[in-house]
């Protein structure tokens, strides 16, 4: 219980100084901005930030985009199976797992089809539901590079390889940490 009171602690500590370092910031923009306008490498500084909040928002937008898809293909793929009794909340909760990195509609869509076909017998329903698991993967693999390029004015296959070495990536940093017991990067 002390290590969570010296968590909980901390954490509300940072939280009060952060409010604190927050309000005086804004006090001091307008001065902060002056000195800032006098330097000569703020407006290339400026245009990079802007350019970057522009690119972020436009990929922000494309996976909004996808997400809203795959939850539709969700909620129909449940609502057809028959085996949810709120196929909307169902549809909507699965379709955002999939736009969480490490989770995906297969976090859900895996056991359950294992359940109906194991325990309940209900193969009918668990075809619907891998079938539905199929066009949410399919959707997200064919919309994202595209979507994503588009938003971002790079080619699709530009984008592929980013996502594919972001994950390889995130692959080997995983074996690094597991294997050689060392902290993540």
């Amino acid at each position: 219980s002390w290590q969570a009171v010296r968590v909980l602690g901390g954490f509300l500590t940072g939280a009060f100084v952060t409010g604190i370092a927050a309000i005086l910031l804004a006090g001091d923009y307008d001065k902060l901005r002056e000195m800032g306008q006098r330097w000569s490498f703020y407006e290339n500084v400026s245009e990079a930030l802007r350019g970057i909040s522009r690119a972020i928002g436009r990929y922000l937008h494309a996976q909004c985009i996808i997400m809203g898809l795959v939850m539709l293909i969700c909620t129909v793929g449940i609502w057809s199976s028959g085996t949810a009794k709120s196929p909307l909340l169902a549809g909507v909760g699965t379709g955002f797992l999939d736009a969480l990195p490490i989770f995906g509609t297969g976090t859900v869509f895996v056991p359950w089809i294992l359940i109906l076909v194991i325990w309940q017998k209900r193969y009918r329903a668990a075809v619907v539901l891998a079938v539905t698991y199929g066009l949410c993967t399919l959707t997200r693999e064919l919309l994202e590079p595209r979507l994503v390029g588009a938003h971002l004015k790079l080619l699709p296959v530009v984008v592929l390889a980013s996502l594919g070495a972001g994950a390889l990536a995130g692959l080997w940093n995983g074996i690094l940490v597991a294997v050689l017991k060392i902290q993540p990067f």
